[in-house]
């Protein structure tokens, strides 16, 4: 890949991680649920207050396979260079 795509992966990776902490820390409202059921007050943290951590975690995940690919195509490129380097002295 050439620089300016292992840019993009990079700078698309860090949005999806800077998502991902909004999306991990918002908190939906529940005015129109009670949070606590008769009986259930153990089971009130299992209702979901923050409902979007799942997309959170999905975005991570793929913002981390973006690095992964982005830095494996940089030390690939940085080898080639040297080694033409190399010959060429």
């Amino acid at each position: 890949m050439r620089f300016k795509k292992e840019m993009v992966l990079l700078t698309v990776a860090i949005t999806l991680f800077v998502l991902s902490s909004i999306l991990y820390s918002y908190p939906v409202s529940n005015q129109n649920q009670t949070p606590y059921a008769i009986g259930l007050e153990e089971a009130a943290p299992a209702i979901a207050p923050f409902s979007y951590q799942t997309y959170a975690m999905s975005a991570i995940f793929f913002g981390a396979v973006l690095m992964i690919a982005a830095s494996i195509s940089y030390q690939r490129r940085s080898k080639q260079l040297e080694q033409i380097l190399k010959e060429k002295l």
